[in-house]
């Protein structure tokens, strides 16, 4: 199966640069269905051209049911993960959001509820800069960072 191209919309999201179609496969119509009946909408959203996935964990099964697709299909989606439930919550299951979706980096990773400011210092702190990278390694007194998350959004 591949995207028809011309068939939707598109405009450049934010400063990602990524031309994401005006509408989105959203994941929480996904997390309650069967395989069979994600797979025929996800069929039917690529056929239609759309190039952008939301899928968050309280989405219920949206993960598993999108990351059959993944491993064939991760180029042609722009895949935008949410989290709500804190940001301890939210880095302690870091690595079940790559596993479930059977991928190994997101194109955006959105934290919502950022609403008081030792959150935010939380967030941008270290420690949760670190665990949203592939990896850190030095050498020529240079550190060198692969990032998990092509962008990360406080919302």
């Amino acid at each position: 199966m591949r995207p028809c191209e011309d068939d939707m919309e598109k405009r450049r999201l934010g400063k990602t640069g990524h031309m994401s179609t005006i509408l989105t496969l959203g994941g929480a119509a996904l997390g309650t269905v069967t395989q069979a009946e994600a797979d025929a909408a996800i069929a039917m959203a690529m056929e239609h051209g759309i190039n952008h996935i939301d899928v968050a964990p309280m989405y219920g099964e949206a993960e598993l049911r999108i990351g059959s697709w993944m491993p064939k299909h991760r180029n042609d989606f722009f895949l935008d993960v949410r989290h709500m439930s804190g940001i301890s919550r939210s880095l302690g299951k870091h690595q079940t959001f790559y596993d479930r979706l059977k991928v190994s980096y997101f194109d955006l990773f959105q934290f919502h509820a950022v609403d008081d400011l030792n959150t935010l210092d939380t967030i941008l702190g270290p420690d949760v800069r670190w665990k949203l990278c592939w990896r850190q390694t030095t050498g020529n007194d240079k550190v060198h960072r692969n990032y998990r998350a092509q962008t990360i959004c406080l919302c």
